[in-house]
């Protein structure tokens, strides 16, 4: 007896389960094309060793992959706006877009990354920035968001380099934190040195120190108002606030007057002075002495004297070809009328008298030395 053949409409949904069909009942070719969808298969309901050898085909793989990578490649499309060449790409804050920035770009001709509007390279330590807009400079800021290193590289003052200074204003311009010395000078073989210190804080002096094994000491201060002070000394009234050298040319007086006086080729003098004390040397000769009369002043000193009662400063002079009053030709001379000096001779009683004309020969020659004290 025959079978009659049973439409798939005459079967009752789940009448035939997979428990009911003994294993590899249902061949390949007993299924007709695209029987089997995949949306009909349960997940792992094929495995790999119920596929036939060379039942895949390279062709049936093909479509499959095809299909899915432009399935993806639709999901991953990423949009570049202001895309232009060497333009570094960054992110746009937009999901699937990218931005290439117009000021950001790297020349690959001489490897320069470059910033129209400042640089920044940041690590762990500290930053590498820069400005633009016609004051450029670059620089390395410390963890802390400040400068500490910069260099001007166009604008005002262009090539300046500030340490703990924005705006140099000079090619080196230092400005540390307070009490910090500003620059330390230390041998290579050694740990000791010279140091320099501007003490902002306390009066703004230039501190010269000597720096040894990690210690510094002062050794002098130049202070703000003009004055040196030696050692660790810091004192207005013991600064060294002025040294000269230079020349003065003496001139001799008889009671105030000079007619007729007439010097040979030496007439010179010259001084040192050091802070308030001035060092006077001169000499002069006379060809002719003149006919003035009176007491003898030499004027013409650099600087005016302090005198005062018996206040006078003296020094020794000599005396050659002198006079008939001149005293065995010895003779001190002291500051009197604050810019005049005073001929005065002695002798070993209480006699000492002004010299006047008639210690002078019209070829006398008179020269010597003080040291007096001055305001100026």
């Amino acid at each position: 007896m025959g079978l009659t053949q049973v439409s798939t409409d005459g079967v009752k949904n789940d009448a035939i389960t997979k428990t009911k069909i003994p294993a590899n009942q249902i061949e390949a070719s007993e299924l007709a094309d695209n029987a089997v969808g995949t949306s009909q298969l349960a997940n792992n309901a094929v495995y790999t060793a119920a596929i036939q050898d060379d039942a895949v085909t390279d062709a049936k793989l093909a479509n499959s992959i095809n299909t899915a990578i432009a399935a993806n490649t639709a999901k991953a499309s990423i949009a570049i706006n202001n895309n232009a060449n060497n333009r570094v790409i960054t992110g746009s804050g937009t999901a699937n877009t990218l931005e290439g920035e117009s000021t950001l770009t790297f020349d690959d001709t001489n490897d320069v990354l470059t910033a129209g509007g400042g640089l920044g390279i940041q690590n762990v330590s500290g930053i590498l920035a820069g400005n633009g807009g016609g004051q450029d400079y670059l620089g390395l800021k410390d963890s802390g968001n400040n400068f500490a290193f910069m260099v001007k590289t166009h604008g005002t003052n262009n090539g300046f380099v500030g340490i703990g200074e924005t705006a140099p204003l000079a090619p080196l311009h230092i400005k540390p934190a307070s009490n910090v010395k500003q620059l330390l000078l230390e041998q290579n073989n050694a740990t000791d040195g010279y140091a320099l210190f501007v003490d902002g804080p306390n009066g703004g002096h230039l501190k010269f120190m000597r720096h040894v094994n990690g210690s510094d000491t002062q050794r002098a201060l130049l202070r703000s108002d003009g004055g040196l002070c030696f050692g660790s000394d810091t004192a207005a009234a013991n600064a060294l606030d002025d040294y000269e050298e230079g020349t003065w040319t003496p001139s001799i007086t008889f009671g105030g007057g000079s007619t007729g006086v007439v010097y040979s080729s030496y007439r010179n003098g010259s001084y040192i002075k050091i802070g308030n004390m001035v060092h006077l040397k001169f000499g002069f000769q006379l060809s002719s002495k003149g006919s003035s009369t009176g007491a003898i002043k030499i004027t013409g000193l650099p600087f005016n004297g302090n005198h005062a009662g018996y206040f006078h400063d003296a020094g020794a002079s000599i005396m050659v070809n002198g006079g008939t009053d001149s005293s065995g030709g010895h003779a001190l001379v002291f500051l009197t009328d604050t810019n005049k000096l005073a001929i005065r001779q002695g002798s070993f009683g209480n006699s000492n008298t002004d010299a006047t004309h008639t210690a002078f020969n019209n070829n006398t020659g008179f020269f010597g030395n003080i040291c007096y004290n001055t305001s100026a």
